[in-house]
């Protein structure tokens, strides 16, 4: 049933303003309600939240204790986008997983320190290699799991693909050390940016950017890292082609709306990966790139991709962008 909320929209200034106003402690998450972790229902929320603790983990991840059930037996591990961090990003997605179950694991990376508040600026060479295939590796040892399942958003549904293909991402016997990978408005076909790309490809951009963020020239359609991520010929005589590995499952989920991604079919990964458009969904969701992160139909999405047998039909509402009403290129 589609319904519309009536709720407003706070502004990201409006948010800023009233962490200012009420403090760290009163800006906190809820605590939880009979043992379910409490979710940032909007953007505005999730940061709201991540203020209140910038450099901490999001609601839910990161506890080196949890094991994974029988039901779960993947932990699922979150890679934020370029200029974010693990606890502006995973605020809803974070503990709607735990609350169905999962072990639920978040890094940041790309940053010049751990306590950076902006991320995910590093070539995604150094960060693939360096921060996130390590990361795994914990991951997988600690729990004890045999593979990790992946959901990462913008850069993060890129950078790890990089990893996959480069770097330490197969046990001795050739099993994927990921299972499942989604890709939230992820931008592995570049971007246009509304055809501003075209005119910075005019200009030597990847040294412009080399010392401020490495990562933002590498989303040019023309870059050197998308094409080496493409290319099949390191591929030779496997299931897939160069973009996708075999013995993982792929799902990019897109919105038309997307104003970083643009046209927003560049974030559509080849067959047979699953392509999922938020608004084939929903016609009333008007997330764009950021809102996908807090999005209830990508949420229910999400659900329904790690865990096939419990899928239910996602819940179709008004979702308005975060940054006002934008349209993507088609």
């Amino acid at each position: 049933m589609m319904r519309r909320p009536g709720r407003t929209k706070t502004s990201l200034l409006g948010v800023v303003l009233i962490v200012a106003l009420c403090g760290a402690t009163a800006c906190a998450p809820p605590p939880p309600v009979d043992g379910r972790l409490p979710v940032a229902e909007t953007f505005d929320q999730g940061l709201l939240w991540a203020l209140s603790d910038p450099f901490g983990s999001p609601v839910g991840a990161n506890n080196w204790n949890c094991r994974p059930s029988v039901a779960h037996p993947n932990p699922v591990v979150l890679a934020h986008g370029t200029f974010a961090n693990m606890a502006d990003s995973w605020q809803a997605i974070s503990p709607m997983l735990v609350n169905a179950g999962h072990c639920v694991f978040a890094l940041n990376y790309g940053g010049d320190s751990e306590t950076s508040f902006f991320n995910g600026l590093k070539s995604m060479a150094t960060s693939a290699t360096g921060q996130f295939g390590p990361f795994v590796n914990r991951v997988l040892t600690t729990t004890g799991a045999k593979r990790v399942d992946v959901i990462g958003h913008s850069q993060g549904g890129v950078m790890p693909r990089y990893w996959m293909r480069n770097g330490d991402s197969v046990w001795s016997d050739g099993t994927p050390k990921i299972d499942h990978f989604v890709g939230l408005a992820p931008a592995g076909g570049g971007t246009t940016f509304y055809g501003l790309v075209k005119m910075a490809e005019q200009f030597d951009v990847d040294s412009i950017l080399a010392g401020t963020c490495a990562a933002c020239g590498e989303f040019l359609p023309t870059s050197s890292l998308l094409a080496g991520l493409a290319d099949p010929v390191r591929q030779a005589g496997q299931q897939f082609g160069g973009e996708l590995q075999p013995g993982v499952s792929y799902t990019a989920l897109t919105t038309k709306y997307d104003n970083v991604v643009t046209p927003y079919r560049r974030g559509f990964l080849p067959p047979p990966a699953d392509n999922v458009i938020v608004q084939d969904i929903c016609e009333l969701d008007h997330s764009d790139h950021l809102g996908m992160i807090y999005d209830p139909v990508v949420l229910d999405l999400i659900r329904n991709v790690l865990d096939p047998a419990h899928a239910s039909t996602p819940t179709c509402r008004w979702v308005p962008p975060v940054f006002g009403m934008s349209y993507g290129e088609s």
